[in-house]
């Protein structure tokens, strides 16, 4: 009996050590899959982040271009400048509005697959962090085009329209040039707005550089990987 009683000993330690080896390597398959996930979607958000990089130039060249020609009527109304061809171009340009389009689409992904597939802590709070500072931008970027479009409002409502709205291609020059000169209103409204564009100008940079810092960081984790994609 006692040689029967080890036999079935031994049967049930084979079991027991082939369940185990099993788990194992459904476990290790697992994380293989998991670690796959993470590459995929991190190669996908450097590829955002990349053209989120780009867009922030083009809006701090956009929003230069505008604050330029802002200051410049101004300048040209603060001055007594006679209205010229250069003048009626800045006026062409001062119905510019800050915008910008950043690509969260992989960010989502992320989130839908749950953030926690970055395995990476520091990495992963990074991230969330910089998409939260979109997300201010977003909320800054609509209170600065509600006050640029409401700007000329208020002077076209008025009972003495003093200015038309300078569509692009169209006459640019006011329907009363010398009123605007001592319409401080006015002035300081087109202050207030290019105040707006330069701190929007300030945010975008200081991203930019937050936005290739992560990118960096998610390039360096990528370049570091053993994973060999199937």
């Amino acid at each position: 009996m006692g040689k029967y009683f080890k036999y079935a000993i031994g049967e049930i330690l084979l079991v027991v050590i082939g369940i185990l080896i099993a788990l194992q390597i459904n476990n290790w398959n697992e994380d293989r899959k998991d670690r796959k996930l993470e590459i995929d979607l991190l190669e996908q958000l450097a590829e955002d982040l990349k053209q989120n990089v780009v867009e922030f130039d083009r809006t701090i060249q956009r929003n230069k271009t505008y604050n330029n020609a802002w200051n410049m009527v101004i300048k040209a109304l603060k001055e007594d400048v006679p209205f010229n061809d250069s003048i009626s171009k800045h006026f062409e340009k001062t119905h510019g509005l800050a915008l910008i389009s950043l690509n969260f689409t992989s960010y989502e992904t992320i989130k839908s697959k749950g953030i926690y597939t970055i395995s990476d802590k520091q990495l992963r709070k990074d991230i969330q962090q910089l998409f939260r500072r979109y997300e201010s931008l977003e909320k800054f970027l609509v209170r600065v085009n509600d006050e640029a479009a409401r700007y000329l409002n208020p002077f076209q409502q008025e009972e003495q329209i003093v200015l038309a709205y300078p569509y692009k291609g169209s006459n640019n020059q006011p329907r009363d040039y010398e009123a605007l000169k001592s319409n401080f209103k006015f002035i300081n409204t087109l202050q207030d707005n290019s105040n707006n564009l330069i701190s929007l100008a300030i945010y975008c940079d200081r991203l930019s550089e937050s936005t290739k810092k992560v990118l960096d960081d998610i390039n360096d984790k990528l370049s570091k990987s053993t994973l060999v994609n199937d």
